[in-house]
């Protein structure tokens, strides 16, 4: 029993490593997205959805280290 829950907190926890890390490459690809297309309101807009996002995903993980 131990060393199942176990397991799952292993596996949850690099599961949610990886969404932090996926939310980095969306941030980097916005930013990319944004030298190329140069849209004033928008660019702003979508960094700070991509911020709050990568904020929001940081956050779970700490919760999630913290509760499990």
């Amino acid at each position: 029993m131990e060393l199942t829950a176990l397991i799952v907190k292993i596996t949850t926890l690099t599961l949610i490593g990886f969404y932090v890390i996926f939310t980095l490459v969306i941030f980097n690809q916005v930013l990319v997205m944004n030298r190329i297309v140069m849209l004033n309101h928008a660019s702003n807009l979508l960094k700070i959805i991509a911020t709050v996002h990568i904020i929001l995903a940081v956050s779970l993980f700490i919760a999630a280290l913290v509760i499990l």
